[in-house]
């Protein structure tokens, strides 16, 4: 959103979701709930600040977390 008003573009009618808020929820009481910390606890092969592989771990941390709750 902030992009688009920066360049003032239109912002597109999507909805979003936060793996950020969904770990929160779904695992409560963890430490840590940077990328790097929940892929390495889940066991998910992650390359750290490669964009794809960002995208495919945070996806899948989402993916668990909404089977979670």
């Amino acid at each position: 959103r902030e992009c688009c008003k920066y360049y003032g573009m239109n912002i597109p009618n999507v909805q979003s979701a936060c793996s950020l808020k969904a770990a929160q929820q779904a695992w409560q009481g963890l430490k840590c709930y940077k990328l790097t910390y929940l892929a390495e606890k889940f066991g998910i092969e992650y390359d750290a600040h490669n964009a794809l592989d960002d995208a495919r771990t945070c996806g899948r941390i989402y993916a668990m977390a909404m089977s979670n709750s």
